[in-house]
Order: structure tokens, then sequence, then C-alpha cells
């Protein structure tokens, strides 16, 4: 079949829509779509491009986005951002987006195919992501698939009066636990502006999954629901309600509502194989798949210059001080972190 590749402009909703339906056919969270492009477009300092694929039979068989830094010369797909039919179709978006690159002289562009194990001959890996399976014939099964230990933190957290709320407007209530949360971790922390926009951008499509513990909020899982799936974006938890079971139950809760909706798994997003979190998903399920996700290092700077080594060495300094700085300023940093590299 013979291609065409087509840049795709914001305001062409028509294409924006059809390539949207073609992510949902794909049965593929939706990171490449036109509304994470919004999203993306207006919370970082960011530049996005589209790319479709229709073939002579007028209809469309590949899709990406990419967002690039042109200050740094860095671009990125989200997960799953590049979306194909075949090795054919891939081979064109990722010339396109190589390209669309050298032109715009980045030096570093990194894509990702999700779990189609196209061929490049660019340096590439996997990294692991777990998927739960949906698809029972009751309810009853689906539980009858978690395993023992599981259950009994579930039963644990009911037992000790942990409470679920499911709704898809929480953000104010959400936000000061999850800054709180990630600052004690000492790990990136996304703007508010990014919760507001994603709020604002999937609506009905965005679930938190709120615990409370003794009748105060304790945490939040937060899901956005796709076509025929669902994916996991964020998690917090006050440590004693996570000792209480409070993770398992809102996870099995998520099971139950995803379920009643009629999707097929929920993506629960890559992690480094037998880490603490990775041995959590893993054991949500007596069932789960494991997938790989595919990376492909399409352009790579061959060495940085000094300063670039500079500013790495510097970095390195800050983080490893960060803990002894006052709480504002970490923050701070850990805010402007959560800009540079990958955000979605």
């Amino acid at each position: 079949m013979n291609y065409n590749l087509i840049k795709i402009e914001n305001q062409d909703d028509p294409l924006n829509q059809a390539s949207d339906n073609f992510i949902s056919t794909k049965n593929m969270p939706d990171y490449s779509s036109s509304h994470w492009q919004k999203i993306i477009d207006s919370t970082y300092a960011y530049n996005t491009a589209r790319f479709c694929v229709i073939g002579e039979d007028n209809q469309i068989h590949g899709t990406s986005l990419i967002y690039y830094c042109p200050k740094t010369g860095k671009a990125f797909t989200p997960r799953f951002g590049l979306c194909a039919d075949n090795q054919d179709v891939f081979n064109i978006l990722a010339k396109a987006i190589k390209d669309f690159s050298t032109e715009h002289q980045f030096k570093d562009v990194l894509i990702t195919s999700g779990h189609d194990p196209f061929q490049s001959e660019k340096p590439h890996w996997h990294k692991k992501n777990i998927f739960i399976p949906l698809e029972y014939e009751t309810q009853e099964k689906l539980w009858d698939a978690v395993p023992k230990k599981t259950k009994n933190m579930v039963r644990k957290a009911e037992k000790n009066g942990i409470t679920i709320r499911i709704s898809h407007n929480a953000l104010e209530s959400f936000y000061p636990l999850y800054q709180s949360h990630m600052l004690s971790k000492q790990l990136k922390i996304k703007p508010r502006m990014y919760f507001e926009k994603l709020q604002n951008e999937m609506k009905e499509k965005l679930v938190y999954v709120e615990a409370r513990h003794n009748g105060e909020i304790a945490g939040y899982m937060i899901f956005l629901n796709n076509a025929h799936n669902a994916s996991y974006l964020y998690n917090v938890c006050e440590h004693s309600a996570a000792r209480d079971g409070a993770n398992n139950l809102m996870m099995w809760n998520a099971f139950c509502y995803f379920y009643e909706q009629n999707k097929k798994f929920i993506e629960l997003g890559e992690s480094s194989e037998n880490s603490p979190v990775y041995n959590f998903k893993k054991r949500l399920t007596k069932e789960p798949r494991i997938e790989d996700i595919f990376y492909v290092q399409l352009l790579q700077s061959q060495q940085r210059s000094l300063s670039e080594k500079i500013i790495g060495k510097l970095h390195a300094f800050q983080m490893k001080v960060l803990p002894y700085m006052p709480e504002a300023m970490q923050t701070h940093i850990l805010l402007k972190e959560d800009s540079i590299g990958r955000v979605i």
C-alpha cells in the first residue's frame, strides 16, 4: 500500500479527531492524542508536533506526537507516543520525526512505540509495563484473580474503617497531599497548572479514587478512562493509611469501577523490574500481563560541551544538598526538575 505523511495542524479538528479515533481502534493508552498535546502545550515550555500517515484507502494507519524544547535541543514522544499499523508506517513516522528534528537542529530525540516491537537500526531497548486484565465473566471471578495476600490487605483496609469515594474533580484536596508526598520522597513535582489542564481537558475521563482514614482524606489514585482501557496516572497515600491497606483498597475499587464500564484492562505504567513499585503492581492480580515498551534513540549528541558538563556537575551537587535546603526552596527545585526531560 502507498502512504502519505501529513503534519497535523493544531486547528485541523477533523484530522486530529480521526487520529484520536485511530488510537482508540488500536486499544492503546492515548498519550499521543490531541488532548495530551493541548496539555503539554499549555503547561510546559515545550513545543509540540503531531503527524499521521494516511493510506491509499483514505484511512489513517499511524500517528505520533512529539514535544521538544528548542533551548535544550531535546525531543521526546510520550509513552505509547508512536502508534502504527505495521513496520512500513513505523518507518515513515520515525523518519518524519528524525527529519523534523534535524531541520530544527535537535541533538537528542527519544521515541517509544508502546508494546509493538518495530525494528530500528538506531539504539533501542525496552522497559516493562504491567497491565491488569478486566475481562472476566463476573466481578466474583475478577476477585478470584486477586492474590490471597492482596485480598487480605483489602479486607484489612475495610476493617480499619478506610472508605472509598470516586469522583471526577478532586484537585483542591488532591494537590496539597500530592505536593507534600512528592516533597517527602524528594521526587519531581508536577505544577498545579498541569493537573488543572488535565482536569479541564479530560473532564469525566479523569477518575479520582479517594481514600479516607478515620474520616480524613488519606490518599488518592488518579486514572484516565480511555476508549477501551484505563491508565493509572498517580498515587499518593499517607503512611499510616498505606500500612492499613489503603492502596490495595483504592486499586480494588478502581478494578470494580472500570470493570463495570466494560474496560478491557488497566495499564499501570512502566516500572523498573523487581522494584518495590513493580512488585506491588505485579501482586495485584494472579494474571498480570507484563509487556515491553520499546524505546528508540533516533538522535543522540555525541559529546557534551564544556558548559553542559559544568551544568551537569552543578545539578548533581544541587540534588545532593537538596534535603538540607529550606522546604520552599526544595519545592521550587523539584517543580523545576519536572520541566526537564520527559514530562509525559
